[in-house]
């Protein structure tokens, strides 16, 4: 009897976590957030073209490490600057917007501003370690031909061509 009330029990706490939970699944917040943005507002599609502009640049640039490095830098100065820009939208947002999107807790600039920017880095910090890994496996290959190259002239150099063993 006792384990029968106990498994009780336990289902009806599971089922009151669940229904408490099942209103605050990010989900939900996620699509009530995209039920607020006016998609089509000439501020919102500037933010967006702004984060494309972006990925374009960091794709077109991967080979030129120092602008990587630079742009790394500038988006990492971007987005410690999220903060300022959240305050300066706030105080300003009528004369680029047709609503306010900048809360206090800066949720649509970490989202729609930062995240993106986040992402950004992760595709040039992707790019650099793939570079330094090309890079090692050159430079271990160029060792290899080095050496290879030093045991020919050294076998050469006895007369035989081949390798003495000691």
């Amino acid at each position: 009897m006792a384990v029968t009330e106990a498994i009780q029990l336990l289902y009806t706490f599971a089922d009151e976590v669940m229904t408490k939970t099942q209103s605050a699944l990010p989900l939900d917040v996620v699509a009530d957030f995209v039920d607020t943005v006016r998609w089509r507002e000439p501020f919102i599609l500037g933010v967006i073209i702004f984060h494309i502009i972006v990925l374009l640049w960091i794709i077109l640039t991967r080979t030129r490490h120092a602008l990587q490095l630079g742009t790394f830098m500038v988006i990492g100065f971007l987005v410690l600057g999220a903060r300022a820009l959240n305050d300066l939208g706030k105080a300003n947002w009528a004369s680029f917007a047709t609503q306010d999107y900048f809360d206090r807790s800066g949720l649509f600039m970490m989202v729609f501003f930062s995240g993106p920017l986040l992402f950004s880095q992760v595709v040039i910090l992707i790019q650099l370690l793939m570079a330094i890994t090309n890079l090692a496996a050159l430079s271990y290959r160029s060792k290899l031909i080095a050496q290879a190259r030093q045991r020919r002239v050294h076998a050469s150099s006895n007369g035989n061509g081949h390798h003495k063993t000691e």
